[in-house]
């Protein structure tokens, strides 16, 4: 198969994911694409179709989301970007691993589970999942699950939700 129609078959399905869920495209995205390019390539395609998928969300989904909420995540998060970036340099690499590897299967297993979880209603729940997004943001790249897990305890209508998620993620 052609490569060109191999990434727009692949955006087509990770912008669906997106779509239906409210986050995710590049972790549909990334694998695909990376058994027909170089991850020298794949990284920034991906950055980039990300980024354009979640402006076209932002607009759509524009109405629904609290621009104070997400400003409060993303507050938080720029402060926890720079300790990330301390452990990926001075913890060492097999506990860096180790620790990306427990996230996943934590997020995983909470994922396939999917218990009811309470509504959290501190501020400091917000602070705290912007600011364990930014960390992880900063050492692995991938600072969704804190924030879609308190997404998740907060009972929004699915457009909210995307709308928060996206606007975040933009």
């Amino acid at each position: 198969m052609n490569i060109d129609w191999i990434v727009v078959l692949t955006t087509f399905g990770a912008a669906f994911v997106q779509g239906v869920s409210g986050f995710g495209f590049a972790l549909v995205a990334m694998p695909l694409l990376l058994g027909s390019m170089s991850i020298a390539t794949v990284v920034p395609l991906t950055a980039l179709l990300t980024l354009t998928n979640n402006i076209f969300m932002s607009i759509y989904y524009r109405r629904e989301c609290d621009r104070t909420l997400v400003m409060k995540l993303l507050l938080a998060s720029a402060l926890g970007i720079p300790i990330g970036f301390v452990a990926l340099e001075r913890v060492p690499a097999v506990w860096m691993l180790m620790g990306l590897g427990l996230m996943i299967t934590a997020y995983g297993s909470y994922a396939l589970v999917s218990p009811r979880m309470p509504k959290l209603k501190s501020d400091a729940w917000l602070y705290g999942a912007g600011w364990l997004s930014g960390m992880l943001m900063g050492s692995y790249n991938l600072p969704g699950p804190p924030v879609v897990l308190y997404a998740s305890s907060q009972q929004w209508s699915p457009e909210k939700f995307k709308g928060n998620i996206t606007l975040f993620f933009s």
